[in-house]
C-alpha cells in the first residue's frame, strides 16, 4: 500500500509529502536556509531515466517531453545539476566515475547478461537533488532539532594518519615541492575536512587508481551519529538522509524529527542502541549483497570456463596467496593463485606497504594495475572464481 499507492508518485495523483524549499544561485551555492513544510504534491509526468537522458544528450530519435512545461522543468533541472556538480567538484568531493553492474535474469532464473551501467545525466539530476536535500536536512536538524541521524565519515583513521602522510610524501613530493607538501599533507592538516579535500583534489587528475586504492586502506569506516559531524568521503560538513523513509529506518527517524520541529514537539535524541543497530544492519546488508552477487557471478561464468574466456581486470588486492582482481566487463571478483604467477615461491615477495608483488626483486603487480586474465575455474559451492594472468 505504501510503495505502490500512498507513497508512489503516480502522474496527476495528489500525495502527502515532506517538502524542502532550497534556494541556490546560478553557481550552485545554497543562498538561503532550507525551509521544510508538510504539503501535498502532484507529479505531472512519469519519466524514464534513459528517455530523459536521450533527450538532454540530444540522441537521434530521442523521446520528447509531452508539454513545453515539462520540457522547461527538465531543462531547469539540467542547468541546476550541472551547477551543483561543478560546485561539489570545487567545494567538496566527487566520486570517480565507475559503472554499476546489474544482473539480467532469464525466465528460468539463470543470469542472461550482466550490464555495466554508467550514470547518465538523468541519474545525476536525481542524485544531485538528493545530495543537496540531504545537506539541507543536516543543517536543519542540527540547528532546529539539535539532533538527528547523521551520516558521517572522519577520513583517515587516527592511527594511520602518519602512514598516509608518509605515503603521500613518498609518491608526490620532489625536491621542488618537498616543503610545501610537507605542510599540505601534515598529519594535522589531513585530519581536517579542508585538508582532506585538498589532498583528494590533488590526486584526482593523476591517472590510474593506485593512489586512491592505497589511501583507502588508511580510512576509517562511515558511522551514524546523533550529532552533526563532517562526512569526509563526500567532502561535506554535514549529511543526513531523509528522502527514502519507507526504505530506510534512519530516514524515517529524520522525518519524525523534522515534523516534530514543524509541529513544535519535543525532539528526542536517537538512542545509541538504534545507531548501533543501523550500523550493523548496513554491514549485514552489504555482506548479503556481496554473497548473492558472488553466487550469480559463478552461475554466469560457469559455462565460460571451457573456452577460457579472457577479460580485462583491475588488481584489487595483493596477498601472499595471489592476486584479487575485478573483471571490468562485468564486475566479478577473480582470484589469481600465486602459483600461476611464478614457479618459484622463494623469489616472490609481497610488499604490504605498497600492496605490490615483487618477483626476483622487481615490482611486477600492484594494486590498481590493469591486467588481462583468463577464466580457469568456477567453484559455485564456495562462490570462487579462479583465473590466470594472460602473459
Amino acid at each position: 500500500e505504501l510503495s505502490d499507492e500512498l507513497c508512489s508518485l503516480i502522474a496527476n495523483e495528489t500525495r502527502p509529502a515532506l517538502v524542502c524549499y532550497i534556494e541556490t544561485d546560478l553557481e550552485g551555492n545554497i543562498t538561503a536556509k532550507p525551509h521544510f513544510v508538510s504539503a501535498y504534491v502532484q507529479s505531472k509526468a512519469k519519466l524514464a531515466y534513459n528517455k530523459v537522458s536521450d533527450y538532454l544528450e540530444q540522441a537521434d530519435n530521442a523521446w520528447q517531453p509531452e508539454t513545453s512545461e515539462i520540457a522547461q522543468q527538465i531543462d531547469w533541472l539540467h542547468q541546476f545539476t550541472k551547477a551543483r556538480i561543478q560546485w561539489r567538484k570545487t567545494h567538496s568531493l566527487l566520486f570517480k566515475e565507475k559503472p554499476d553492474y546489474s544482473f539480467v535474469l532469464a525466465e528460468n532464473g539463470k543470469v542472461a547478461e550482466i550490464k555495466a551501467e554508467y550514470r547518465r545525466i538523468a541519474n545525476q539530476i536525481v542524485e544531485e537533488s538528493m545530495i543537496i536535500a540531504n545537506i539541507c536536512a543536516a543543517q536543519f536538524l542540527a540547528e532546529q532539532a539539535q539532533t538527528g541521524i547523521f551520516n558521517t565519515h572522519s577520513g583517515f583513521d587516527k592511527k594511520f594518519l602518519e602512514n598516509a602522510h608518509n605515503f603521500l610524501m613518498a609518491n608526490l613530493a620532489n625536491e621542488q615541492n618537498q616543503a610545501e607538501l610537507a605542510e599540505r599533507y601534515s598529519v594535522e592538516n589531513l585530519a581536517t575536512l579542508n585538508g582532506y579535500c585538498q589532498m583528494r583534489h590533488d590526486i584526482e587528475p593523476i591517472e590510474g587508481d593506485y593512489l586512491e586504492f592505497r589511501l583507502r586502506r588508511y580510512l576509517t569506516f562511515a558511522e551514524f551519529k546523533s550529532e552533526l559531524a563532517p562526512h569526509f568521503g563526500l567532502g561535506l560538513e554535514g549529511y543526513a538522509t531523509w528522502t527514502s523513509p519507507i526504505r530506510k529506518y534512519s530516514d524515517m527517524v529524520n522525518h519524525r524529527l523534522i515534523k516534530a520541529v514543524l509541529t513544535q514537539q519535543a525532539c528526542n535524541k536517537p538512542q545509541d542502541e538504534v545507531l548501533a543497530r543501523l550500523q550493523e544492519a548496513r554491514r549485514q546488508n552489504r555482506l548479503v549483497e556481496r554473497d548473492i552477487a558472488d553466487w550469480l557471478y559463478c552461475r554466469y561464468l560457469a559455462d565460460k570456463v571451457a573456452s577460457n574466456a579472457e577479460f580485462e581486470a583491475e588488481v584489487q588486492d595483493v596477498m601472499r596467496g595471489g592476486l584479487r582482481v575485478q573483471l571490468l566487463e562485468n564486475g566479478a571478483s577473480m582470484f589469481i593463485p600465486a602459483s600461476t604467477l611464478h614457479n618459484n615461491k622463494e623469489e616472490m615477495q609481497v610488499n604490504s606497504d605498497e600492496i605490490a608483488l615483487y618477483i626476483k626483486g622487481e615490482r611486477i603487480y600492484k594494486i590498481g594495475d590493469i591486467v588481462k586474465v583468463k577464466l580457469t575455474e568456477v567453484k559455485e559451492a564456495t562462490r570462487s572464481i579462479v583465473g590466470e594472468i594472460v602473459q
